[in-house]
C-alpha cells in the first residue's frame, strides 16, 4: 500500500498534459450504438480538455441482445485533428495483486506510466472487500448479493486523489 507520486507528470506552457490513455482503468458506456455519436464526444472533450492537450483513449462497451461489444476510442481534445500512429504519452494501468486474505478483500493497483520516458511516476491502490455468501441469510432467507454489498465495508481506494494530483493540479 505503497502509493505515492514519484515524479510529477511533465505539463506544457498551459499547465496541460500531452495525451492519456485510460483504457485498462475506465470503459464508456454506449446507450444506442457501439460507436461513439458526438453527444459522447462532446461529454469527454468538455470533462478532459482542462487537463490534457491533444487527445484521451478511452475503452467503450455497448451491449445489444445480450452481446458486449468492447472498443478503444480516440478522442481529440482542444481542436486538434488526427495524427497518424500517434502514441499516448501518459498511460494508466491495472493489476490484481494477491493477498494473504484473498476470500476476504481483493487488492487493485495502479501504475501511471509515463511511456515517453518508460517510467512510472505514480502508484496507487484500491480495494475491495468481498462479501460473505455463507451466512444463514444468504442461503436460507433469499438474501440478494445488493443486499449484501449493502452492510459491507465500503473500498478503500487512493485512485482518485493521486490522479487529481498528477494530473488536474
Amino acid at each position: 500500500m505503497d502509493s505515492k507520486i514519484l515524479i510529477s507528470a511533465q505539463k506544457n506552457l498551459n499547465g496541460k498534459i500531452d495525451s492519456l490513455d485510460i483504457t485498462e482503468v475506465y470503459s464508456y458506456p454506449l446507450m444506442n450504438s457501439s460507436n461513439f455519436n458526438l453527444k459522447d464526444r462532446y461529454n469527454i472533450s468538455i470533462t478532459h480538455q482542462k487537463y490534457i492537450d491533444k487527445f484521451i483513449d478511452i475503452g467503450t462497451y455497448s451491449t445489444r441482445f445480450n452481446r458486449y461489444v468492447y472498443s478503444i476510442e480516440r478522442v481529440y481534445l482542444n481542436g486538434n485533428s488526427k495524427t497518424l500512429d500517434e502514441r499516448p504519452r501518459y498511460e494508466i494501468t491495472k493489476k490484481f495483486t494477491t493477498s494473504f486474505f484473498d476470500t476476504i478483500y481483493s487488492k487493485e493497483e495502479f501504475l501511471f506510466r509515463d511511456k515517453l520516458n518508460n517510467i512510472v511516476i505514480a502508484t496507487a491502490f484500491k480495494i475491495n472487500f468481498k462479501p460473505n455468501k455463507e451466512s444463514f441469510r444468504n442461503k436460507h432467507l433469499f438474501w440478494s448479493l445488493e443486499k449484501e454489498e449493502e452492510f459491507n465495508p465500503k473500498p478503500i481506494q487512493n485512485f482518485d486523489n493521486i490522479y487529481k494530483k498528477l494530473f488536474i493540479n
